[in-house]
């Protein structure tokens, strides 16, 4: 099976955004967990697509870009990943992807994103490979 990943464009619309499969949206810095976690959505079948902050997230969907999942970093700046997914319900129109958080086991926030409903989803970082995480992922792309 292909990985495939592509930065989102700086301008206008994307003609990929209109493949047959799901497309998944990465909120993370550049990173060794950005890069497992683009792996995994290859390999369950999705198209990934990269930002690296808010700023860059929040401009695709504002070019029309649509995703059937959003995972982001706890570690976002500024404010961490529950923050952006707060400022994603505000500012992205209905229907809005699910936001998966992957942080810190140790890391309150994420938790209590997910206990709260801000989230789906909130999985630690270090068990991204395990086939629970991946049936997580595939539950919210099928």
């Amino acid at each position: 099976m292909t990985v495939r990943s592509a930065r989102i464009p700086d301008s206008g619309t994307c003609a990929t955004r209109h493949v047959a499969r799901p497309q998944v949206l990465l909120v993370a810095p550049p990173g060794p967990e950005r890069g497992r976690l683009a792996n995994l959505v290859g390999l369950l079948g999705a198209v990934c697509f990269a930002a690296e902050g808010e700023e860059d997230a929040l401009s695709a969907f504002e070019h029309g870009m649509r995703f059937a999942l959003v995972c982001a970093d706890t570690d976002l700046r500024p404010g961490g990943g529950p923050e952006f997914a707060r400022r994603m319900a505000t500012v992205v129109p209905e229907p809005r992807p699910p936001v998966i958080l992957f942080g810190n086991s140790g890391d309150p926030r994420g938790s209590a994103a997910a206990l709260d409903g801000t989230v789906a989803a909130w999985v630690d970082r270090r068990q991204i490979y395990l086939q629970w995480t991946s049936r997580l992922l595939s539950g919210f792309l099928d």
